[in-house]
C-alpha cells in the first residue's frame, strides 16, 4: 500500500467517523431541541405558579384583612355587649325602684280610699237616721193635723 492508498484509506475512515459524528450531532440537536421544549414548558409551567401563587398571595391578604375586619367587629360586638349589660342593668335597677314607688302609692291610696269610703258609708247611716226621724215627724205631724183636724170638726159641731 502506498502512500495515496493509505491517505485515501484514512480519508475514508475519517469521512465515516465524520458522518458518524453528525449523525452523533444531529441526535444530539434533536435531545437538546427536546430539551429546550422540556424547558420551555418547565418555564411556562413557573410563570403559571407564579401567577398562581401570587393569586394566592392576595388571597392571604384578603382574608387576613377579613380576619382584622371581623377581629374590629368582635370588638365593637363585645363593646356594644358591655354597654347593654351595663344598660340593662341600670333599667333593672329603674324598674325595681318603680315597682316600689308604685308598690307604695297603691298602698297610701288603698288607705285613703278606704277612709273616704268609710266617712261615705257614715254620710249615708247618718242621711237614713236624719230620714226615719224626719219619717217620724212627719208621721206625727200628720196625725196631729187629723187630730186637730177632728177636733175641729167636733168643735163645730152643735
Amino acid at each position: 500500500m502506498n502512500n495515496e492508498e493509505k491517505i485515501i484509506g484514512l480519508l475514508e475512515k475519517m469521512n465515516y467517523r465524520m458522518s458518524a459524528m453528525e449523525d452523533r450531532m444531529s441526535a444530539m440537536e434533536d435531545r437538546m431541541s427536546a430539551m429546550e421544549n422540556r424547558m420551555s414548558a418547565i418555564e411556562n409551567e413557573m410563570l403559571s405558579m407564579k401567577g398562581e401563587i401570587s393569586s394566592l398571595k392576595d388571597e392571604v391578604s384578603t382574608v387576613k384583612d377579613r380576619q382584622m375586619k371581623d377581629g374590629e367587629v368582635l370588638e365593637l360586638t363585645a363593646a356594644q355587649v358591655s354597654t347593654l349589660t351595663k344598660d340593662m342593668t341600670e333599667v333593672k335597677s329603674r324598674l325595681t325602684s318603680l315597682e316600689n314607688a308604685v308598690t307604695r302609692i297603691e298602698h297610701d291610696h288603698g288607705k285613703k280610699l278606704q277612709a273616704l269610703f268609710d266617712g261615705y258609708q257614715q254620710h249615708t247611716d247618718q242621711l237614713d237616721r236624719i230620714e226615719k226621724i224626719v219619717t217620724k215627724h212627719d208621721e206625727l205631724l200628720c196625725l196631729r193635723e187629723d187630730e186637730a183636724a177632728t177636733e175641729y170638726q167636733l168643735s163645730d159641731t152643735p
